[in-house]
């Protein structure tokens, strides 16, 4: 066996596992939302969703979403054997967005709060640029 068959061998059992557990902790993720749904919306007042809960909730789905993302990151890396850059922007914008809703503003310094929206300007920047490149 040469090196480099034992090294897409190990790659592609690397990946298999990552897989794996990436669909695992989706799995776990989509359970933990659907509970969370059902129990604060047959928690007094019964049927409305306070603010904290709907952060909550969307914070969860967000998470369940960067699951699925990733999952398709992989999934292209070992098909293609290539990864590509605008898929994983597209995780770290959708992690960012995430983090910005279950945020707590008023606990947040506003250096902080601009740093953020400095990353995510920059995300912005590099997917929309990675995109015009892929479309000539």
């Amino acid at each position: 066996m040469t090196m480099k068959t034992a090294v897409e061998r190990f790659q592609q059992a690397i990946a298999s596992t990552v897989v794996v557990l990436a669909m695992l902790a989706t799995s776990a993720a989509t359970i933990r939302l659907a509970w969370t749904f059902v129990r604060d919306l047959f928690s007094p007042p019964f049927g409305l969703l306070t603010v904290a809960e709907l952060q909550e909730l969307f914070g969860q789905f967000l998470i369940v979403l960067i699951g699925l993302e990733l999952l398709e990151t992989i999934e292209n890396m070992v098909v293609e054997k290539r990864v590509h850059v605008e898929l994983v922007l597209l995780v770290a914008m959708i992690a960012l967005a995430r983090k910005v809703i279950v945020l707590e503003v008023h606990d947040v310094a506003p250096a902080a709060m601009l740093s953020v929206a400095a990353v995510f300007v920059g995300l912005a920047a590099g997917y929309y640029t990675i995109g015009r490149i892929g479309n000539r």
